[in-house]
């Protein structure tokens, strides 16, 4: 699925009660109107939530920028396997108190995510490039993880693909 500049006052693209389940989607430039939470989503309360192998870029809200917005959870919030970028502020906020596991995340560095909650690894990309005598090739992967004690390690899943320009 995909959610472009969509606008509201809380989650632009997805604003839960309930459990919810989001898969191999795109939330781009969603903004919130009047409130400082989820542009892209918020979640209100319910019991579980999903979230893997999505993209966020240039979401935003007002004074504080969440992409995500996690208010009152009484189950288990797994948010992996996605990429975050250009969402200034908080990636991820974490308004109650339910833990939320935010592992194995890209999000748009390879430096420690500034976060409100505790992540245990994150994935960093990794470049090579082969000279040859009129070209260099590139290769760019996201086959690490690095955890929060400044290990790398490797990543055996998958972020969805970015756009390359040139």
């Amino acid at each position: 699925s995909y959610f472009v500049s969509n606008s509201g006052l809380k989650g632009a693209a997805i604003f839960a009660y309930e459990n919810v389940n989001v898969y191999n989607s795109t939330f781009i430039s969603n903004n919130i109107t009047s409130d400082k939470d989820g542009a892209a989503i918020y979640i209100e309360r319910g019991n579980d939530v999903n979230i893997s192998y999505s993209s966020f870029k240039n979401n935003k809200a007002l004074d504080v920028n969440n992409a995500i917005t996690i208010s009152s959870v009484s189950g288990k919030t797994v948010i992996n396997d996605n990429a975050f970028y250009n969402n200034d502020g908080f990636d991820v906020y974490n308004k109650g108190i339910s833990e939320i596991n935010a592992d194995s995340n890209w999000w748009g560095s390879n430096d420690n995510p500034n976060l409100n909650i505790n992540v245990s690894n994150w994935v960093i990309l990794t470049a090579t490039s082969t000279p040859d005598f009129n070209n260099t090739t590139l290769n760019v992967n996201f086959n690490k993880l690095r955890t929060s004690d400044n290990e790398t390690i490797d990543y055996n899943s998958s972020i969805p693909d970015r756009e390359v320009r040139k």
